[in-house]
């Protein structure tokens, strides 16, 4: 696509969106280093299964057994930071590195991303705004959920696949040769995050529409195998029996028509009342002259929407789940922009966009970097590795087990496999729906490992979510921590 048509003002354009990118990576890289518990909606969970790999352990293990670890997410963010952990010389039970291991790997996948969509905004024809905007405008949509969990490696997997599939389906069309790129991203962006089935499908239904079965056969069959074999070895690894409790029953949390994405006042849902019409109704435009990208867009922005939509209701969800689509909603928009001739629509649709950058860019910096939010918790990491000592110095072996009352202490993270049950996340959202059975935990018979129950409430101790612990007295504090212990 060549011969973009100049855009009013698109000479300052980059420069101002430019601006609005660094003053964002600089807030990010700002919240790195916090000593903050959870930023981004259960990141402590992940930094649960990164020390689980660390400590040799696998990282799908029975969530019915000790230490009742429930690992949701697809294993790529995992093991990356794993790997980074190892090379880094960084133990289990550093908490504080591990989750700024998580939220760099988060970060950089953030960035790479934004190079792809350069690429695929260069490969496409874009003017220089054009390949200025389609980054500034996923990298200042970024919420919480990307600053340190699988959403962010998932998205870069997600924007590979999306770049590619374009890429194939406006020059060469859909060979052998691109069927097999297009199921290597395919497996990536699975098994970054099992919600990415939706944008897996959606390739596949836009070959079917611009090529034929033809090409959507090739597309399948090389996604299916790729898949196939990383799903094996994934099993191999950990077991049929654990990847399917862990992946699969650990997200079993209940279903609720999602009233909140048709919310305008959400800074995040409201945008996409607009966005999603504009886009296709453009697309739909687009039809008369680029046919084949025009199709391409349709039929994937169609079909990640009613995924997201379908998805979205899940207790503990949000709108993290439609960011896949609104890139292509994006696209839809930016192509628009450069190739029709509706010279009245661009400047006003172009000063939109850019206008969104530049304010989500200010509000992003002013919430992550100039209020304060999220505090530094500093001093309570600190009080907690003292816990943490204070247990030892009592006697707590390697082998003794603790429980943590408390949804938001350092100490399951500081502790590793040695506490029990640490996603309570999950098991509050999950509810009546949760479908793996806990219940061995609480049964002083059976868990003769369980030493320790940790409370900052002694009214607690007996469980408001959790069920009773019969025959426990508290015997000690450890910091901020009630300390209770079998009866003896």
């Amino acid at each position: 696509m060549n011969g973009a048509l100049p855009m009013p003002g698109s000479r300052s354009a980059p420069w101002l969106i430019a601006l609005a990118l660094a003053s964002v990576l600089v807030a990010r890289m700002g919240l790195i280093p916090r000593h903050v518990h959870d930023i981004g909606f259960s990141e402590m969970n992940v930094v649960d299964g990164v020390a689980r790999i660390l400590q040799g352990l696998p990282l799908y293990g029975d969530p019915e057994q000790p230490p009742y670890d429930i690992m949701q997410y697809a294993p790529l963010h995992y093991l990356v930071c794993a790997g980074a952990a190892k090379l880094l010389g960084i133990d289990a039970h550093n908490a504080q590195a591990l989750y700024m291991v998580s939220r760099w790997a988060a970060l950089l996948a953030n960035m790479a991303m934004c190079i792809l969509l350069w690429r695929t905004a260069s490969r496409l024809g874009l003017s220089s705004w054009g390949r200025w905007l389609l980054p500034g405008l996923m990298f200042t949509w970024m919420h919480e959920p990307y600053f340190s969990r699988p959403d962010s490696i998932y998205l870069l997997c997600c924007t590979g696949l999306i770049g590619t599939a374009l890429h194939l389906s406006a020059s060469e069309g859909l060979g052998w040769r691109g069927a097999w790129r297009l199921g290597t991203w395919s497996a990536l962006t699975l098994f970054s995050k099992q919600s990415g089935v939706g944008v897996v499908a959606a390739v596949g239904v836009a070959f079917l529409l611009n090529d034929g079965w033809r090409a959507a056969w090739r597309y399948g069959l090389a996604a299916f195998t790729v898949n196939a074999a990383a799903l094996a070895a994934l099993v191999t690894a950990d077991g049929w029996h654990n990847v399917y409790a862990n992946l699969v029953l650990g997200n079993v949390n209940g279903w609720a028509f999602p009233w909140f994405i048709i919310d305008p006042r959400e800074p995040y849902n409201g945008m996409g009342l607009w966005i999603t019409p504009v886009a296709i109704l453009l697309a739909h435009r687009l039809r008369r002259t680029h046919r084949r990208m025009a199709i391409f867009l349709l039929a994937s922005m169609v079909v990640t929407y009613l995924w997201a939509f379908a998805i979205v209701g899940k207790q503990g969800a949000n709108m993290n789940y439609f960011m896949e689509h609104w890139q292509l909603c994006a696209l839809a928009c930016l192509v628009f922009i450069d190739r029709a001739g509706h010279v009245r629509v661009r400047p006003v649709l172009a000063f939109a966009l850019t206008a969104m950058v530049l304010v989500r860019g200010a509000w992003f910096t002013w919430v992550f970097a100039l209020s304060g939010y999220p505090p530094d918790d500093a001093a309570k990491y600190r009080d907690d590795v003292q816990a943490l000592r204070t247990l030892e110095a009592h006697g707590m072996a390697p082998g003794d087990a603790l429980f943590v009352v408390d949804r938001h202490s350092f100490v399951d993270q500081l502790a590793g496999s040695r506490s029990w049950l640490k996603q309570k996340d999950i098991i509050r959202l999950s509810g009546a729906a949760l479908l793996l059975d806990h219940s061995a935990m609480f049964d002083n018979t059976r868990n003769g490992a369980l030493r320790y129950v940790l409370t900052t409430d002694s009214t607690a101790v007996l469980g408001h979510k959790y069920r009773a612990f019969d025959g426990w007295v508290r015997t000690f504090a450890a910091g901020r921590y009630h300390v209770y212990e079998r009866a003896r």
